[in-house]
């Protein structure tokens, strides 16, 4: 597919894609996706149908920004709602116990941090800010999660952080937000508010998922909408301090976790350009490298799912965008 180049401003139309970090960069359009398509992804993969979500659109074009190299999909308004987080937590084991962005975010805070948590889900972040001496607050729309996270006795709140911010004023050592960016709608109104809620020299701490890396190659159902509508990356976040008083501290990369060898292998091998286009020997040849990369798992030095990255709230951007992601660097985690 040809991408084609737009030159857009905010005063164009909602037809007209417009990129949700910097409306006036020009876009591309890198792909066109049916509804039909999106929701035979959805159907066929989670069991889930999305038709109701995606009502009031044909096509789904995934874009990106020039300048600020985020993509995004559009139309905006596809967004998941807490409905259909509803639908997904019905189906899947949507929160997990274990991220490897958690253990990584607790060596950032110093003892006795005041951390707000956006997307807190049932509460196991929560958990292990207060082991580790901290106190929190996690906001969350789903009604569901919020109900799991209180009955462990966590200060959740069914909020949005637009909203929460709107009460409060620079109160916070940190704010949290792990595998919450990829699904916004407006990011900038997003930040705006975080930024709100946090006070100077404290700490912005997000993990998205890699938009660059390997997995976003295989367009899956839960990497795009109504789940997913940006696809973020290290020169996204980096832009970030273009427009706000950030400076970006560090910049991560996860190493591949057992759980995503399967993942992996298939977005290696199940394209028929590779191997040919016998789906019979597409998934054989996924199946072999899966277990070969599971059983040497220890020498694998393949990149993981997330990007992780730190930034600190200053007075204004007083280090330059060089020297900032000079200082942050790309790396993986253990």
């Amino acid at each position: 597919m040809t991408a084609n180049v737009m030159e857009n401003s905010r005063g164009q139309g909602s037809d007209t894609p417009v990129s949700p970090l910097c409306p006036s960069e020009s876009i591309v359009i890198e792909k066109t996706f049916s509804k039909e398509e999106i929701v035979h992804k959805y159907s066929r993969y989670l069991g889930i149908d999305v038709s109701e979500d995606l009502e009031g659109c044909s096509s789904v074009q995934l874009c990106r920004g020039r300048e600020s190299n985020l993509r995004f999909f559009w139309p905006p308004h596809l967004a998941g709602n807490g409905r259909f987080y509803e639908k997904l937590m019905a189906k899947l084991n949507y929160y997990h116990d274990e991220n490897w962005e958690y253990s990584v975010a607790l060596q950032y805070l110093p003892p006795r941090q005041r951390v707000l948590e956006v997307g807190c889900g049932n509460g196991c972040f929560l958990s292990m800010l207060k082991r580790d001496g901290h106190s929190a607050v996690g906001l969350e729309i789903n009604e569901t999660a919020v109900r799991m996270a209180r009955s462990s006795g966590w200060d959740a709140r069914q909020a949005t952080l637009e909203r929460f911010a709107d009460e409060r004023d620079q109160s916070f050592d940190a704010v949290c937000a792990f595998q919450v960016l990829e699904h916004l709608r407006d990011p900038r109104s997003f930040l705006e508010a975080a930024l709100r809620c946090l006070r100077e020299g404290g700490l912005a701490i997000f993990a998205v998922p890699n938009g660059e890396g390997i997995f976003s190659s295989l367009d899956a159902a839960l990497d795009m909408p109504p789940h997913h509508m940006l696809r973020w990356n290290g020169a996204a976040l980096q832009y970030l301090t273009k427009l706000y008083p950030l400076v970006l501290e560090d910049l991560l990369l996860e190493p591949l976790s057992r759980l995503h060898v399967g993942l992996v292998a298939d977005a290696c091998f199940n394209h028929p350009t590779l191997v040919g286009r016998g789906s019979f020997r597409r998934r054989a040849v996924g199946t072999l490298a899966s277990k070969y990369w599971s059983r040497h798992f220890g020498e694998c030095r393949l990149p993981g799912h997330s990007l992780f990255a730190v930034f600190r709230k200053v007075a204004d951007n007083t280090a330059s965008d060089a020297e900032a992601f000079t200082r942050s660097g790309l790396s993986g985690h253990s």
